[in-house]
Parts: structure tokens; C-alpha cells; sequence
């Protein structure tokens, strides 16, 4: 009898592990989201002395993170308007050429779906030390809002981004 209760207390807790290990590494749309938005980073940043070829390879990723239009927001007049991948890579290759390196982090992030759509929240930073004159390091935070949608592949693309109003005057 005791050794019917102790498989029974040990397949109940070996089936409680393998439920709770299977929440913990399912893959969810946050997470995908959450990888998407990393990969826009890494896009977008540049190691001091990177070589351009390797600018130009990460730059063509851009159809990894971004809808075939995607409308920005920035209140910056160069880059205001919708884009496809292509377009947004030469802009970003564009933007790294100013600068000697890049580095692109998120914090704050907040994430929520609805069934194929998705909204995004987060912190941005954009640090960069600039080629010509002084050679000044730049910082910059901003709030950012995105939304996303999923393709039929299960991929979370870009589809408009925006600086996200705080305070104003």
C-alpha cells in the first residue's frame, strides 16, 4: 500500500515538473515580441570600427523585424513617413555612417497581444560616439509605442513605431 502511495506522490510530482518546465520555456508571443524588438537593436547598433560589408549585412536584415510598410513617428523629418525593409535599412545605414559606434538598449518594456496584433511599450536608448568635429558622445532616451502583427509564419513584424508623448507644453 505505501509503495502504491509513494508512485502515486512521485508521478504527481514528476508530471508537476514537467508542466511547470514546460510554462517556463514555452515559447509565447511576448517572448517572440520581446526577441524581435532585440534584434531591432542589434540592427540598428554598430561596434567601433565595424566593418561597412558587416553594416550592410545587418542592415539587410531588416525585413527579419519590419512589415513590408511600417510607419514611423519620430518627429524627426528625415526619418517621418512609411518604409519598406529596404528603405529602413539604407536609413539606418545612413544614421551609422555619422557615428564611430551605436549601441541601442530597451528597458520598461511592456508587451501586450490580442490575437495577431500587438503593442509594445518600452524605453529607448540610442548612445553613439559621432565621426567628425569634436567627436561628441551622444545620448538620447525617449519613450517609444509600436505596435506589431503576426505573419503566417508566427513572426512578429513591425508595422508602426513612434515616440510616445510624455509632457508637453
Amino acid at each position: 500500500m505505501k509503495t502504491k502511495i509513494f508512485s502515486a506522490v512521485g508521478l504527481l510530482f514528476l508530471l508537476a515538473g514537467v508542466l511547470l518546465l514546460f510554462s517556463i520555456f514555452r515559447d509565447t508571443d511576448e517572448k517572440k515580441i520581446h526577441r524581435t524588438l532585440d534584434e531591432l537593436c542589434r540592427i540598428g547598433s554598430k561596434s567601433s570600427g565595424e566593418n561597412p560589408a558587416l553594416g550592410a549585412l545587418k542592415a539587410n536584415r531588416a525585413d527579419k523585424v519590419f512589415s513590408p510598410r511600417c510607419r514611423f513617428d519620430f518627429r524627426v523629418n528625415s526619418f517621418d513617413g512609411e518604409y519598406t525593409p529596404t528603405e529602413i535599412g539604407s536609413r539606418i545605414l545612413r544614421v551609422q555612417s555619422f557615428f564611430q559606434w551605436i549601441k541601442l538598449e530597451t528597458s520598461d518594456i511592456e508587451i501586450s497581444v490580442k490575437e495577431n496584433n500587438g503593442k509594445i511599450f518600452f524605453t529607448g536608448e540610442f548612445a553613439g560616439l559621432t565621426k567628425t568635429g569634436k567627436q561628441e558622445k551622444i545620448s538620447e532616451i525617449r519613450d517609444i509605442e509600436a505596435e506589431l502583427v503576426k505573419n503566417d509564419k508566427g513572426e512578429w513584424k513591425f508595422v508602426r513605431m513612434n515616440i510616445r508623448p510624455v509632457l508637453e507644453k
